[in-house]
């Protein structure tokens, strides 16, 4: 059996406890879950913004390093990538939604390389100063879109300052997966998200 995390891991952010018990791989916790029925259709409307359990495949170019357990070998000799990702509904059909993905760009924002910050907005949690979430050249850059306000599910929930909606590239999600609840888009900052 591994050791214990000493205490002060405990603090880091996106640490993630576990118990003897739970083996090698922490598991989902219980607040994701599957909607079914009335809730499933009240759940999945135009603005909501929830978390998942995503995979995609890995790009062939991608250094893997070999104690990142994101990564997975599949059939075939493929390789796959799995994460936590926020998303928002902005188109809901029958059995799935159109969702745009939130990001950090891992806490860079829109100053990775190769990310077009014309096609990016931030976005923040009601009760933040979004003049605050702005990274250094960013605007330099292009990035021209209004931020967009989310108001929370749960008072306890965090959003990073370096959050940005992509906007140039829609995901279909079924709605028979497991999704955290995040929170909605403030019904006056919907309109601009659409128009984008």
């Amino acid at each position: 059996m591994p050791e214990s995390a000493p205490p002060q891991a405990h603090a880091l952010d996106d640490f993630i406890p576990g118990t003897p018990h739970t083996g090698w791989y922490d598991t989902l916790d219980p607040s994701y879950r599957m909607r079914s029925g009335f809730e499933c259709y009240h759940f999945f409307v135009v603005g909501r913004v929830f978390a998942m359990l995503y995979s995609e495949t890995a790009s062939e170019t991608s250094s893997i390093d070999p104690n990142d357990d994101a990564y997975t070998v599949v059939r075939l000799g493929g390789r796959a990538y799995t994460n936590i990702r926020r998303f928002v509904v902005v188109e809901v059909r029958k059995g799935f939604v159109y969702a745009y993905a939130i990001g950090t760009y891992g806490r860079r924002g829109v100053n990775k390389p190769g990310c077009d910050p014309a096609d990016h907005a931030i976005v923040y949690f009601t009760g933040t100063n979004p003049s605050t979430c702005y990274l250094p050249g960013e605007v330099d850059h292009g990035m021209d879109k209004d931020p967009i306000e989310v108001s929370p599910a749960e008072p306890d929930l965090e959003l990073r300052r370096e959050s940005r909606i992509r906007l140039d590239k829609r995901y279909p999600i079924e709605k028979n997966v497991k999704v955290k609840d995040i929170g909605r888009v403030r019904p006056d900052h919907l309109t601009t998200l659409l128009s984008y």
